[in-house]
């Protein structure tokens, strides 16, 4: 499962720091949390699921989205797409003590195998989680995937020099270009979670060279490549995307959040993304205030 919510730093030698910790405290403890999924049928009507989520502050109803994941972000996961999980229908009821059901309607029956993989979020934060389903099993409970049992294909097959066209970009379409910009950006976040660094390399085209401060792409690359290899676990998701179209290209904004086993930290990010042989990647990245 991914889905995360930090913060960061220390208080005008103290008092920011007590501010951010609180923050962080906060984001944390609204984390999405997915429970395992309960299939029932085929039977005597059609199969359905249903799934608990949680939210240690509780759950508005009203303000989940949830959705079966893109195509696109199937394949940066590792798991097989069914084009029929594209018509799953999601409605929510409120359950006790903060929770919120899940169920899934319409779903396929026509394989051994299906795999789920679904996009949850809240104003806090953003959650994929991932089913595979074993339809011969009948009625049951299956627990989410662990990240590491769904990332075998996700890894990039190119050096980053030539990665333009990795398989962990989504690929272009005349799509809204909010669907678009989420797409790129939960591969890209995927990618730095898993500490896949050519993954993550992937998702800039060729000419991006990172700050100022870098002398070169080579540069940047480098100090990226070892930042992410020097930590041993790292979690990022993005949230609040809002995105527009701009000169051919598409302007994202949105709400970073960076979980390590060394810092943590939430800021906003505005990045350009271009199409480049077929794949959208980021030409500029910028902090926000």
């Amino acid at each position: 499962m991914i889905g995360f919510a930090f913060e960061p730093h220390w208080r005008r030698a103290l008092a920011p720091i007590a501010a951010m910790l609180a923050t962080l405290s906060a984001a944390c403890a609204h984390a999405l949390e997915a429970g395992s999924l309960q299939w029932h049928g085929p039977g005597g009507s059609a199969a359905y699921a249903l799934v608990d989520l949680r939210d240690k502050g509780g759950i508005d109803p009203a303000m989940l989205r949830a959705r079966i994941a893109a195509r696109e972000a199937y394949a940066v996961a590792g798991l097989d797409y069914h084009p029929a999980v594209a018509s799953v229908q999601l409605s929510t009821q409120p359950l006790p003590g903060g929770r919120l059901q899940l169920r899934l309607d319409r779903l396929p029956t026509d394989r051994a195998a299906l795999d789920l993989l679904l996009s949850l979020s809240n104003r806090r934060s953003m959650t994929l989680v991932a089913y595979r389903i074993d339809l011969r099993q009948g009625a049951g409970a299956f627990a989410p995937l662990a990240d590491g049992s769904r990332t075998t294909s996700a890894r990039a097959t190119t050096t980053a020099a030539s990665a333009p066209a990795s398989s962990t970009q989504p690929a272009v379409a005349a799509e809204d270009p909010q669907v678009l910009a989420r797409a790129a950006l939960e591969a890209w976040a995927q990618a730095w979670s898993r500490r896949d660094v050519e993954g993550y390399l992937a998702a800039y085209a060729p000419g991006f060279a990172g700050r100022k401060r870098h002398a070169s792409r080579e540069a940047w690359m480098a100090e990226r490549r070892d930042r992410i290899l020097s930590r041993q676990s790292i979690s990022v998701t993005v949230a609040a995307i809002e995105a527009r179209r701009v000169d051919g290209q598409i302007e994202a904004r949105f709400e970073q959040r960076y979980r390590s086993d060394g810092p943590a930290d939430v800021g906003r990010k505005r990045v350009r993304l271009a199409p480049v042989d077929g794949r959208w990647l980021i030409v500029q990245e910028d902090e926000l205030p």
